[in-house]
């Protein structure tokens, strides 16, 4: 399984964390508020962080081959009403994507080594949001196909 870190790769968190790759996201991923401005971009991988839901664009990434990134991040490193509200908005748009066989990628995109969490953890996150455990190995895997 593969994750993406946003900060200078640490060697020392791969043995410990369970992931056979950590990919810096530099070159890698675009960040977008929303999907429909990530279209034009040469990046396969598209973070959306507003995590609204555009059936369009989502449509149009799945003719263009590009993929939604759902950044466990954005759960992690937030507290109380926010990471409710962050729960249900990006439950409501991993299912979206599933619902319209749209692959999305999920990662850790951790800042710093101290917001970086292993796979286990990664999954049970991925839980809170609905994805099952299979799923959520596939989403963490489908980078090694796209790279």
């Amino acid at each position: 399984m593969y994750d993406i870190i946003n900060f200078q790769l640490a060697e020392s968190i791969l043995p410990n964390s369970g992931f056979s790759k950590i990919l810096p996201a530099k070159d890698l991923v675009f960040e977008a508020n929303d999907c429909s401005s990530a279209l034009g971009r040469r990046e396969k991988l598209v973070y959306c962080s507003s995590y609204l839901v555009d059936s369009g664009a989502l449509v149009l990434f799945k003719q263009k081959k590009k993929y939604p990134v759902i950044a466990l991040k954005d759960i992690i490193e937030t507290d109380s009403f926010r990471r409710a509200h962050l729960l249900a908005k990006i439950s409501f748009f991993a299912k979206t994507c599933e619902n319209l066989r749209l692959p999305y990628v999920l990662c850790t995109y951790a800042g710093s080594p101290e917001t970086h969490r292993s796979v286990a953890e990664c999954i049970l996150i991925a839980g809170l949001l609905g994805i099952e455990p299979r799923m959520a190995k596939k989403a963490f895997s489908i980078i090694g196909e796209i790279i």
